[in-house]
């Protein structure tokens, strides 16, 4: 009961200091570190980043993208091979 306890103040002390969920914080937070991973040039594999940040399914992996960036990683690496 006492770890429920904690975990429900975490998420609550989360939510009160960025505005977002917990699971927002989170794909934030894989997101971002997707883009250094595509801007590094290092990784020439959509699906090899999307691992690397923790996603097993690409569908779910280009849908956060999109929602953080509003483009596809495809087009976002595509715009970073350009520069």
């Amino acid at each position: 009961a006492h770890i429920q306890f904690v975990r429900q103040h975490f998420y609550r002390k989360v939510k009160q200091k960025t505005g977002l969920s917990i699971i927002e914080v989170i794909h934030g937070v894989r997101m971002s570190k997707a883009a250094s991973i595509i801007m590094s040039g290092r990784y020439s594999s959509l699906t090899e980043v999307a691992e690397m940040v923790g996603y097993d399914s690409m569908i779910s992996f280009r849908k956060q993208f999109v929602a953080q960036f509003g483009v596809l990683p495809s087009k976002y690496m595509e715009e970073k091979m350009r520069k």
